[in-house]
């Protein structure tokens, strides 16, 4: 029963840890971090920023400030033009079965194998939504 708690806390200080540096970045606090940048965008850009949208045009800082960092960026070519990727990503879990089988011995020298059954969670990262950017402005979006 130990291992089961010991599991259970380890996991949920798992997606804490996972989940600490997304919950201190808002939409505020990255337009506080780049005041000059969302004072430069159109009143349409900026109301869409504050309510985490983006739209066409807009510049790589008015993205990060309306979505924050990707996961990664990537570099590519497409008619004629060079590119930029931001990929972003979202945490998913899953659990699965798992059992631990414990061995005890009775006074008469009998083992006995009793299983203990306790689900196992895990989690990752998986790519949720890119934005396409040409010479540093948006020039589209795919949800995956």
């Amino acid at each position: 029963m130990k291992s089961v708690a010991l599991r259970i806390l380890s996991g949920t200080m798992l997606l804490a840890w996972l989940f600490l540096p997304a919950g201190c970045s808002t939409t505020e606090t990255r337009k506080q971090e780049r005041p000059e940048a969302f004072s430069q965008l159109t009143k349409e850009q900026q109301t869409a920023v504050m309510k985490g949208r983006i739209v066409e045009g807009m510049s790589e800082d008015a993205v990060y400030i309306a979505l924050g960092n990707p996961l990664r960026k990537v570099k590519g070519h497409l008619d004629g033009k060079d590119t930029v990727s931001w990929i972003y990503g979202r945490l998913e879990t899953y659990n699965y079965p798992a059992y631990h089988y414990s061995n005890r011995r009775l006074s008469d020298g009998t083992i006995v194998v009793t299983p203990e059954y306790f689900p196992q969670t895990d989690a990752y990262v998986r790519d949720s939504f890119v934005v396409y950017f040409v010479n540093g402005k948006v020039t589209g979006w795919q949800q995956l």
